[in-house]
């Protein structure tokens, strides 16, 4: 590639100890199919060999550019790469995930052909803890009816069904920039905002249904992400920053059904990950004292989530789950992991269902 050759995707990987398989992910994105690609490999103050090694890289491959940051976390590794990017699209990896050689040259085709904001592949998911492996994640089965693409009223009702994850999404670099979307720069969740920000005002989203990547579930006791209970809370600065940007924007109604959906996901996901006490207050305080909570009635409230938090459902799919395991022998991991993460949902949502009743005169479960 020349270097008057216009860039159609710039790749960013933020990089934080990942001198294990960072030359293997390297030597994957020098061979996609897609040339006219930039790679910005933005190390987030990593003191391990990483920095060497996509040094070393860069001066084999010239599309590869080394940047070096203070330690600040993945969102403001990402923001960091997005502000020098060049492509007229632009999508971020993980360094410890696994591409298709395909991915982004098909990923640019179906953009340019519909024209979308935003393209979504599916993806794997390969837990080496659990010994698992999930495929075919981050579309909705029936997002667009089989359709290619879509426009925003026919997303509308599927995104809070797509995955919170940045990594298999390629956005148009322009309208990222016309709509001052970027991460967040909290340690946890920092795609959070971009992600499901971006797909409430996109006038198109493109879907690709099949796996173009392999999302690796690692234990990296250097990763900040490791000690998640330790920063839950800044999981719900991002969503307070996504009401913010829909009430800035005249969409708090349009969303609301959608935005709470994907809130009660997310506080599913971290309350059955890692109990924490401290996360659970706040919790049950957002849910009292702030918008769009402290407007919800629980009856509303019900109508908009269901019951997929509530005590009665959890303890239904937790006794599954136990059923499950006595006709496995050994029990799987995986439903080792389903039952540790029940518990701990049965836990924080009996807490959190106190403190709002005590506390605050409220029940939402």
């Amino acid at each position: 590639m020349s270097d008057n050759t216009p860039i159609k995707v710039s790749v960013i990987i933020p990089m934080y100890f990942c001198e294990d398989f960072v030359q293997e992910m390297l030597s994957t994105m020098s061979a996609q199919t897609l040339e006219e690609i930039e790679v910005i490999c933005v190390i987030d103050g990593s003191d391990d060999r990483t920095e060497e090694i996509v040094k070393e890289h860069c001066e084999k491959d010239k599309r590869f550019a080394c940047v070096y940051q203070k330690n600040g976390g993945a969102g403001k590794a990402r923001n960091t790469g997005l502000d020098i990017a060049k492509g007229k699209y632009v999508i971020s990896l993980d360094s410890d995930d696994e591409y298709s050689l395909g991915m982004l040259e098909e990923m640019y085709s179906v953009a340019e052909r519909t024209g979308a904001d935003i393209t979504i592949c599916s993806f794997t998911r390969r837990n080496y803890s659990e010994e698992t492996t999930d495929y075919n994640l981050g579309i909705h089965k029936n997002m667009f009816f089989g359709k290619e693409n879509g426009n925003r009223d026919e997303a509308k009702r599927w995104i809070a069904s797509v995955f919170n994850r940045v990594t298999n999404k390629l956005y148009r670099r322009d309208f990222l920039n016309k709509n001052g979307l970027r991460c967040s720069e909290t340690i946890v969740g920092n795609d959070v905002f971009l992600d499901v920000a971006s797909l409430c005002i996109a006038e198109r989203i493109a879907v690709i249904r099949r796996d173009l990547l392999t999302v690796r579930r690692l234990y990296n006791q250097d990763s900040i992400t490791s000690h998640s209970g330790k920063n839950n809370e800044q999981t719900l600065t991002a969503w307070r920053e996504i009401w913010d940007f829909l009430e800035e924007r005249g969409l708090q109604t349009e969303y609301l059904r959608q935005y709470c959906v994907k809130f009660i996901h997310s506080l599913e996901y971290r309350t059955g990950a890692d109990y924490n006490p401290a996360f659970i207050k706040e919790i049950a305080r957002t849910l009292c004292e702030e918008k769009p909570w402290k407007e919800i009635g629980s009856n509303q409230f019900t109508a908009i989530c269901g019951k997929r938090l509530t005590l009665d459902n959890l303890e239904i799919l937790k006794k599954e789950a136990e059923e499950e395991a006595q006709n496995e022998n050994p029990v799987s991991k995986k439903v080792q992991a389903k039952i540790i993460t029940l518990t701990n949902n049965i836990r924080a949502i009996t807490e959190i269902k106190q403190i709002c009743k005590e506390k605050y005169g409220k029940v939402f479960f």
